[in-house]
């Protein structure tokens, strides 16, 4: 064993005592033999976040499964007496690129308002429907104080822009001085937002967490951003796309001169609609769904709204050793009821197939990029890690691969599991440190 590694990490990364060192797990790994260098409650099975993303980009990928798929979204004319139009309804399929920025040559709402001027429909009603999807848009085990943040976006069978929203705050140099919201994107229409958001100490990072529950018309954003003089950018959870898509189209429809009244439900009761079935009226639309990393792929599709692509994928767990301590229940991560232990995801990443390894390497970040923005930018690892973060209220982790010129030498995973968030942070920046101080020869 290499002796740069110590055998007592607590000792080392918590000298004061200040954690139970029961809270947290550290393994490393050399790649190609499995040399242990180093573990700290190997076995110990805790709460992994998003890491369960890995697992379910892995599967997904043995499986066959494309990382991509075709969705097709409607709007409809129907009508009540011959091709007299009565009503234009936009039905929600469970699409969720619709409205979303990133697969836009045309933003959807041109597309509706472009076909509404083709039909010559610029006086109907418009019924915005969100009814496919009839459970709740979001699992109810994830935690409330979850709901909210970015990362726990619910589904709904109308999606818009992602589910998401960012607000933009103008930073304060002194620490205990509240921050300012200077611009939302987009801006909300149907919910209000209260800013608690303080500046913290130097080299805090971002802490500012967004809470409020599906429905929800009022939304509290609590924490803390790095202190500063210029801007610091957060993203949460929209809690009622359709309502957000609802406005928003009655607001282009305006700035297009038209008189449309948009509404948010099924036309009324009773009335004859029937939907007419002519090319010319109706509007398909297929969008491609690719994705460019782990995040990005398992998005929407992997919410436990209906669970079941967490069914498809993880029907037969029997496929994990018993001592990896896998309990995977949904696909996303955000469920407290998920399970795994480092020494099962270290030995389960170091075991890939090769292919299926490159493709994982592929997705995941490295050191400086997306969720390792502000990570292992300095010192011996520039340039060597690409890992998974997996982070929720209390829960800080991280696994994947140091890497040298693009093959892997070591295999980690450090897992923390906290009743504190703060407590959880500061853990992570000690096993980030501890991570940085070891000598992981090329």
């Amino acid at each position: 064993m290499n002796p740069c590694f110590s055998q007592d990490l607590p000792k080392l990364i918590d000298p004061e005592g200040k954690f139970d060192p029961e809270d947290y797990s550290f393994v490393i790994k050399e790649y190609i033999f499995g040399v242990e260098g180093f573990e700290h409650n190997p076995s110990i099975s805790l709460t992994p976040g998003s890491l369960v993303k890995l697992v379910t980009a892995v599967e997904t990928v043995k499986k066959g499964v494309k990382p991509f798929r075709t969705y097709v979204s409607r709007i409809f004319l129907s009508n009540s007496k011959g091709n007299n139009y009565s009503a234009i309804r936009v039905k929600g399929t469970g699409d969720p690129t619709f409205g979303s920025p990133r697969f836009r040559r045309q933003h959807d709402l041109d597309l509706i308002i472009d076909s509404i001027k083709v039909w010559r429909a610029g006086s109907d009603t418009i019924f915005v429907e969100d009814r496919l999807i009839s459970n709740s848009p979001v699992p109810g085990d994830w935690k409330y104080a979850d709901l909210g943040n970015y990362y726990a976006a619910g589904l709904w069978s109308l999606n818009f822009n992602d589910n998401r929203f960012k607000v933009t705050f103008e930073q304060r140099e002194e620490p205990g001085t509240k921050t300012k919201i200077i611009s939302t994107e987009p801006e909300p229409l149907h919910f209000s937002l209260v800013n608690n958001v303080f500046a913290g100490p130097e080299g805090s990072g971002d802490n500012a967490y967004i809470h409020g529950a599906p429905y929800t018309t009022r939304m509290f954003i609590n924490g803390t951003i790095p202190p500063g003089q210029g801007t610091f950018t957060i993203k949460g959870a929209d809690p009622y796309p359709p309502m957000q898509l609802s406005l928003a189209l009655q607001e282009k429809v305006r700035q297009n001169g038209l008189k449309n009244v948009v509404c948010l439900g099924d036309p009324p009761l009773g009335r004859p609609i029937s939907l007419t079935n002519s090319r010319a009226d109706h509007f398909n639309r297929e969008i491609i769904m690719t994705s460019p990393g782990v995040d990005e792929m398992i998005g929407y599709m992997l919410r436990k709204s209906d669970n079941l692509l967490a069914e498809r994928f993880f029907d037969d767990q029997s496929s994990f050793p018993d001592e990896y301590g896998f309990k995977v229940v949904d696909g996303s991560g955000l469920s407290r009821s998920n399970r795994l232990n480092s020494k099962g995801m270290v030995d389960y990443l170091r075991l890939l197939d090769t292919n299926v390894r490159n493709k994982l390497l592929d997705l995941l970040p490295g050191s400086g990029e997306g969720t390792l923005s502000n990570r292992f930018k300095g010192g011996k690892l520039v340039g060597r890690v690409v890992a998974k973060t997996g982070s929720m209220s209390g829960v800080r982790c991280l696994a994947g691969y140091i890497v040298d010129e693009g093959k892997p030498t070591h295999v980690f995973c450090y897992m923390i599991n906290t009743e504190s968030t703060a407590d959880a942070i500061e853990l992570q920046k000690r096993m980030d440190n501890y991570l940085e101080s070891l000598d992981l020869v090329h």
